[in-house]
């Protein structure tokens, strides 16, 4: 993903940066400089970007499957706000 494809998405869901980063663990801050190509964005970043801006729950699954098979101590934070933004939205 890149940062321009990144924004789109973004964009299209009616996010703002600062929404888009509460819902996967990231500053505003961060979320810019990754649309701007200032920042990489990883592989796991854009998985969570795209249930967030999704929210298609068959690709939930595979989200989670996912960031599981690759998980490092630093991936915890962002695996806990997908899960609670999961949980928010079926509260709804």
């Amino acid at each position: 993903m890149q940062g321009d494809e990144m924004k789109a998405l973004r964009k299209a869901a009616g996010m703002s940066q600062a929404e888009l980063g509460a819902a996967i663990g990231m500053s505003q801050k961060f979320i810019g400089m990754m649309e701007r190509g200032d920042a990489a964005i990883e592989k796991r970043t854009e998985l969570a970007v795209r249930y967030v801006v999704q929210d298609d729950p068959g690709r939930f699954a595979k989200t989670v499957a996912e960031l599981v098979r690759r998980v490092r101590p630093e991936d915890i934070p962002e695996i806990r706000a997908l899960l609670a933004y999961r949980i928010e939205q079926e509260a709804g």
